[in-house]
C-alpha cells in the first residue's frame, strides 16, 4: 500500500480526463489498483479502482458498486492516522534508533545525515521509457549486473520472519541479516546507478530548458514528459503539434503523435517534425520528417531523448 501524492493524481486527470477533484494529496492511498482511505476511527473504505494498459494507451478510474462516496467519509489524513498509532510508531522509531547508534557505535561508524528518497517510485513512473520487466530491487540489481547470490526466496522472507519470532532460531536470523544485507547491497548499488549514469542519460539540455526527465506516459494521441525544472525557467511556449510549459518544480512537454503501420504491418507511433528524419533512428523512411516514437508500443528511446534535446 503506497500514498498517492499530486504526481499520480495528476497524471490519472490526465490520462482520464476526469475531474476526479474529491481526491487530494495527503489523505489516499493505492493498494492493488485499489484507491483507499480510512476514516478517523482507523477503518477502511475504498473509493476507486485503477485499470491501466501495459502500453500505458487505456487509463480507466471507476467506482464499483460496494464502493464508498469520498464525501460519505469522514476522511483521515496521513498525519491523523499517525497520531492514532503515535505512541506504537514512536517506539518502533525509537528502537530503530537505538539500534543504528549502538551498531555505529560498535563498527566505528561517523554520524551521517539521512535523505528519505523513494528509489522505486523515480524508477516506476520512468519505466515506460526504460521498459524494465521487473522493478523488484534483487531482479533490477541483477538486471544491472550486480551479483546476487541470496540463498533465500523474497516471497519466503514473511514466513520466515514469523518463525524466527517464535522459535528464536539462530539459523533463520541468519537467513534474515544476511537476505537484508543483500537488500541494502542492491538499493545503494540501483540508486549509484539512477544518480551516476541514468540521470546522466535522462538529462535534457535544450536551448529552452534544461531538465531530468521524470515521468512519461501516453495521454490519447500525446505523448506526455515531466522534467524537473533545474534552473526554475518560466516557459509557456505552443506549437502546432507540441507544447513546452512549467511551473517552479516542473517542465511539461507534450507531443502530439499520429498513428501508423509500418514495414511489416507493425503498429506505431510518429511525430511530424521539421528536422530532417535521416538523423533519427528508423525513420529515414517515412515520409514528411516524420520521426519514429513508438513501435509496437515500445518507446524508440534514443529518437525522444533526440527530440527532446532539439525542440
Amino acid at each position: 500500500m503506497n500514498p498517492i501524492y499530486n504526481e499520480y493524481l495528476t497524471f490519472l486527470r490526465d490520462t482520464t480526463n476526469q475531474p476526479l477533484k474529491d481526491l487530494k494529496e495527503g489523505y489516499f492511498w493505492l493498494d492493488r489498483s485499489i484507491i483507499k482511505g480510512f476514516d478517523k476511527q482507523g477503518n477502511e473504505h475504498k473509493f476507486y479502482r485503477v485499470k491501466i494498459e501495459n502500453s500505458l494507451e487505456s487509463v480507466d478510474c471507476f467506482k464499483l458498486k460496494n464502493y464508498d462516496n469520498v464525501s460519505d467519509v469522514d476522511l483521515a489524513s496521513w498525519q491523523d492516522l499517525i497520531e492514532l498509532q503515535k505512541e506504537h510508531l514512536m517506539q518502533i522509531e525509537t528502537d530503530s534508533l537505538n539500534l543504528i547508534k549502538e551498531k555505529m557505535e560498535k563498527y566505528n561508524i561517523p554520524k551521517i545525515d539521512f535523505e528519505n528518497i523513494d528509489i522505486y517510485r523515480q524508477l516506476q513512473k520512468l519505466n515506460f521509457f526504460l521498459d524494465e520487466p521487473s522493478l523488484k530491487a534483487i531482479n533490477l540489481g541483477k538486471r544491472l549486473g550486480f551479483d546476487v547470490h541470496d540463498h533465500v526466496n523474497q516471497q519466503e522472507m514473511p514466513k520466515i520472519f514469523k518463525m524466527y519470532q517464535e522459535l528464536k532460531d539462530k539459523e533463520m536470523l541468519s537467513k534474515l541479516i544476511y537476505h537484508n544485507y543483500i537488500d541494502l547491497q542492491v538499493l545503494s548499488y540501483i540508486y549509484e546507478y539512477k544518480e551516476s549514469i541514468l540521470n546522466k542519460i535522462l538529462t535534457i539540455n535544450n536551448k529552452k530548458f534544461t531538465g531530468i526527465l521524470k515521468t512519461i506516459y501516453i495521454q490519447k494521441n500525446y505523448l506526455i514528459t515531466r522534467l524537473s525544472n533545474l534552473k526554475n525557467i518560466d516557459i509557456n511556449f505552443h506549437q502546432s503539434n507540441y507544447s513546452i510549459t512549467s511551473n517552479k518544480d516542473e517542465i511539461k512537454i507534450s507531443l502530439e503523435l499520429e498513428n501508423g503501420l509500418i514495414e511489416n504491418n507493425i503498429k506505431a507511433k510518429v511525430f511530424k517534425s521539421k528536422y530532417e528524419n535521416k538523423i533519427f533512428r528508423e525513420s529515414q523512411n517515412l515520409t514528411e520528417n516524420f520521426i519514429l516514437i513508438t513501435k509496437n508500443n515500445k518507446i524508440i528511446k534514443e529518437n525522444l531523448l533526440l527530440l527532446l534535446n532539439l525542440i
